[in-house]
C-alpha cells in the first residue's frame, strides 16, 4: 500500500526537477542476466529517501524506468551511498 502512494512521486522528480538535497548520478553495473556491464542513472531525493533508477535508451535521449522505490531500511541508503562513492564523471 506504501508503494502506491508514492507513484505520483515519480513523476514528480522526473518532471519538476524536486528542489533540495536530490542527487542525479549515473553508475556502470553489471547485468547478471545478460552478463555484460551496463550504465544506469539514478535520481535520489535524501529528504524523502526516494530512489528512481533509471536505464538510457539507445538515443541516449530518453531512458526507460527500471523501477522507483522507498529506502526503509538502512542498508537501503548504505548501498546508493557506495554507488555514488562509484558514479561515473559524466550523467548518461
Amino acid at each position: 500500500m506504501d508503494r502506491s502512494l508514492r507513484l505520483h512521486w515519480i513523476r514528480f522528480h522526473l518532471e519538476e526537477h524536486a528542489a533540495g538535497d536530490v542527487e542525479i548520478f549515473s553508475v556502470e553495473e553489471r547485468d547478471q542476466k545478460k552478463r555484460q556491464d551496463i550504465v544506469r542513472t539514478y535520481i535520489y531525493d535524501r529528504d524523502q529517501q526516494y530512489i528512481i533508477v533509471l536505464d538510457p535508451q539507445r538515443s541516449q535521449r530518453d531512458y526507460y524506468l527500471v523501477t522507483a522505490y522507498h529506502l526503509n531500511k538502512d542498508y537501503g541508503e548504505k548501498k546508493i551511498k557506495k554507488l555514488f562513492k562509484n558514479r561515473l564523471p559524466e550523467l548518461h
